[in-house]
């Protein structure tokens, strides 16, 4: 009876050690699950190119692991999927997945089976940047400050905006995708003091190498005041830049909105009697037109009468245009855009009147084919006549020379100069300032120094 209780009691004391032993091989493998995880191995993730995680599971070999690997989630699929042994105990698990669209990814908990039990084991979260290798160079806009006040240093948030006339807006430039800024361009507003604060001086490579980052580098900033009521988009800022493809492209900010509202009290401005509502305090010291000219007024009025005789003179046939060209070689002008000539429009009105005269005779003939290439003929000048006269009707004038002003107020210069004997084309001529263009600058200048080709 003692033997048989003693070998019953080993019996259980057996079991039990066995039970141990497995719960605690079953906890070990458990905990050893909780703790596993996808590591996201990249520094940066993009669309349409691999990106890789890994997963370490120790002490267990590569043949006792199993992976079950289907979804991902939404716009995630797999490239790859590997199994490696390292220090001939541990396992390292390469996943590679794809990635359609650039946002924010939660990617789905994926099934391992470690010695036959299931794990569901979590991924890295990760943001997808668009492909650099196929995107352009994006430029944003940043408000540093209104009257003074700072606002909110972000490139990235279109925001709808207010402020009064008077108010100074400052406001930074910047681009990202982009290794190198070639050059900054932009567009004088009307109605506006507009100053530049920072520009890059020369090439700006934006990092040492072209390793690809998000950030949004700064590029130039400006000052710029409506004085007047009304809804206004940002000046436009253009910047050429060089792109990770090594693609020049130029680019600038989405079109952004600032309301102003009046004001019955402007800061720095004052009240004067001029042919615009306000001038700003200018300092004690007179500003002196810049002397930019290298023709005198008489050789500029030579030039515009050059351009006149061109512009009533035959084409093909006249000399007038060789004239123009010698003329402005001699003196190092830059050469201007062919002027619209008045005769080539009559040529174009008789050429199409003719055509129809033709179509209506082939038409009475019932000669149906040549009166119907006679009528599409006929169009086709009608087309070209009306394109033409649009462009004969743009005034041109030829200007003196000297710098460009934001407002129509002698002492609201730009900075901006126009040497004299450059085409200009007229888009506002109200009185005694007319409001000018000239290759990618705008403003106004005094309408005494414009000689207009008539």
């Amino acid at each position: 009876m003692e033997k048989s209780r003693t070998a019953s009691t080993n019996f259980r004391v057996r079991l039990l050690v066995l039970l141990l032993i497995y719960i605690f091989f079953n906890y070990s493998s458990w905990a050893q699950g909780t703790e596993l995880r996808f590591v996201a191995k990249d520094e940066y993730y993009f669309t349409t190119s691999d990106g890789a995680f890994e997963l370490t599971v120790p002490n267990v070999k590569p043949e006792n692991i199993q992976i079950s690997a289907s979804e991902f989630g939404k716009d995630i699929s797999l490239v790859s999927l590997k199994k490696e042994n390292l220090n001939l105990k541990d396992t390292r698990v390469s996943l590679k997945l794809k990635f359609n669209t650039a946002r924010e990814y939660k990617i789905s908990p994926v099934k391992v089976y470690i010695k036959g039990r299931l794990h569901n084991i979590p991924v890295d979260s990760v943001t997808v940047y668009e492909n650099p290798r196929t995107t352009s160079p994006q430029v944003f806009l940043r408000i540093d400050s209104i009257d003074g006040i700072k606002a909110d240093d972000d490139f990235l948030k279109e925001k709808k905006l207010t402020a009064l006339a008077g108010q100074e807006i400052i406001f930074t430039v910047g681009i990202r995708y982009a290794v190198q800024v070639l050059s900054v361009n932009y567009t004088l507003p009307e109605n506006s003091i507009f100053k530049e604060i920072s520009h890059p001086s020369g090439l700006e490579n934006l990092s040492s190498s072209r390793v690809f980052t998000p950030e949004v580098f700064p590029v130039c900033s400006y000052s710029w005041t409506p004085i007047e009521k009304g809804e206004y988009s940002f000046p436009s800022v253009y910047i050429l830049s060089t792109s990770y493809s090594g693609i020049k492209s130029e680019a600038t900010f989405s079109e952004q909105i600032i309301s102003i509202g009046e004001t019955s009290s402007i800061s720095g401005v004052q009240k004067k009697e001029s042919a615009f509502s306000y001038a700003f305090t200018s300092s004690s010291d007179e500003i002196t037109e810049a002397k930019t000219q290298t023709l005198s007024k008489e050789e500029v009025i030579f030039l515009s009468e050059l351009y006149k005789k061109e512009r009533h003179s035959f084409p093909f046939i006249s000399k007038a245009s060789v004239e123009r060209r010698n003329f402005e070689k001699e003196h190092s002008i830059v050469d201007s855009p062919v002027t619209p000539n008045i005769p080539f429009l009559y040529i174009l009105i008789i050429i199409c009147v003719m055509c129809f005269a033709l179509a209506v005779l082939f038409f009475i003939l019932r000669k149906k084919i040549n009166a119907t290439a006679s009528l599409v003929s006929c169009i086709v000048f009608l087309l070209l006549s009306i394109l033409y006269s649009s462009y004969t009707s743009r005034q041109f004038a030829i200007y003196e020379g000297g710098v460009l002003n934001t407002i129509p107020e002698e002492n609201m210069q730009s900075g901006l100069t126009i040497n004299a004997g450059s085409k200009i084309l007229i888009e506002n001529s109200p009185g005694q300032w007319s409001y000018i263009h000239y290759s990618d600058i705008s403003g106004w200048v005094k309408s005494e120094k414009l000689h207009f080709i008539y």
